[in-house]
C-alpha cells in the first residue's frame, strides 16, 4: 500500500457571502438579491481540502489575517490574538504582503512558535514599507532583528 503524503498547510479560511440577482446592475444601481448562500474557502483552506481530497493527509495550522497597519489576526484551534503592527514612516506598502510571508515562512520554518513568528513578520513588513518598490525595501535579517531589538517594548502592547 502506498504511503500517503503528510502535507501542511497554513494559510487562511473565510467566508464569502453572496446573493444572486437577475440581472448585472448599471454603474451607481442598487438590486434587490435572492438566494443568499455561502461559501467557505480562503487561499490556505482551499488548498487544503484539495490535498485532502486528492488522497494526503493534511494539517491546516493557523488562520493569518494581516489587517494592515492594525497588525494581523492569528487564530488556531487552542488561541486567538491580535498582533500589533509596528509604527513606522510608510512610504510605499507594495511590499508589504511579500515580505510579510516571506518572513513568516521563515520563521515557522525555523520552530518559532506562531505568534513569535507573525511578530517576526510584522516588523519584516513594517521595514518593507519604509522603502519604495518591492526587492529594494525586503529587509534583510539582521534589519529585521535589530528593529525587533529597538522595539521590544512595543512588541507586546
Amino acid at each position: 500500500m502506498k504511503k500517503k503524503p503528510i502535507i501542511t498547510v497554513v494559510g487562511s479560511y473565510i467566508v464569502a457571502l453572496t446573493m444572486r440577482s437577475d440581472r448585472f446592475p448599471t454603474p451607481g444601481e442598487t438590486l434587490t438579491g435572492h438566494s443568499f448562500t455561502q461559501f467557505y474557502g480562503g487561499k490556505g483552506s482551499n488548498q487544503a481540502v484539495g490535498c485532502s481530497r486528492l488522497g494526503a493527509d493534511v494539517n491546516f495550522i493557523a488562520c493569518i489575517i494581516t489587517l494592515g497597519e492594525r497588525g494581523a489576526y492569528i487564530a488556531t484551534e487552542d488561541f486567538s490574538r491580535t498582533v500589533p503592527s509596528q509604527k513606522v514612516d510608510v512610504v510605499d506598502t507594495t511590499g508589504a504582503g511579500d515580505s510579510f510571508t516571506a518572513a513568516l515562512g521563515v520563521a515557522v520554518s525555523e520552530g518559532k512558535p506562531l505568534p513569535e513568528a507573525v511578530e517576526f513578520a510584522i516588523c519584516a513588513s513594517a521595514l518593507a514599507v519604509t522603502g519604495y518598490g518591492v526587492i529594494d525595501s525586503l529587509p534583510y535579517r539582521k534589519q529585521v532583528e535589530d528593529f525587533m531589538f529597538n522595539n521590544k517594548h512595543k512588541l507586546h502592547e
